[in-house]
């Protein structure tokens, strides 16, 4: 297994359910440091996409809350 430190300063409880459903992470620690659930080395190439694809969308989920974020600061 290999441990990573993930988006540790700004991954919110939604995040981290979100990189538990996609299967991206074994677990999430209460310090927000995440496991594989396979260690790269003995990753597939299928595998690897399935990683990659489900950072896309953790990514992208994370964009679109801090754009929300910015745009209500805005209106105040």
């Amino acid at each position: 297994m290999l441990g990573i430190d993930l988006i540790s300063d700004i991954a919110t409880d939604i995040e981290q359910k979100v990189l538990l459903e996609y299967g991206l992470v074994l677990w999430v620690s209460t310090n927000k440091h995440y496991m594989l659930l396979t260690p790269p080395y003995a990753m597939t190439d299928e595998q690897f996409e399935r990683v990659a694809d489900a950072l896309r969308k953790v990514l992208s989920s994370m964009a679109t809350l801090a754009e929300s974020a910015i745009s209500k600061s805005r209106q105040y």
